[in-house]
């Protein structure tokens, strides 16, 4: 059940903005504790509930989600 979304941006170069992984259900507030330690910019997600979403050091947006 692996997808793959690539979408073409006028007049930019190719680059990687997002990507996101399911995994099995975790610990929440564990998971942005730990991220918030290591320097990572969590981005709210108050709609959804299952993600937490976070940038990295090259701004990588990345969704980890609860596999359903």
């Amino acid at each position: 059940n692996t997808r793959l979304l690539l979408e073409e941006a006028p007049g930019q170069a190719p680059t990687i903005a997002h990507y996101a992984i399911k995994v099995a259900p975790f610990d929440r507030g564990a998971l942005q504790a730990r991220l918030k330690d290591i320097g990572a910019r969590v981005i709210p997600s108050t709609d959804e509930p299952e993600v937490v979403r976070f940038a990295d050091n090259n701004g990588i947006v990345l969704e980890v989600r609860v596999a359903q």
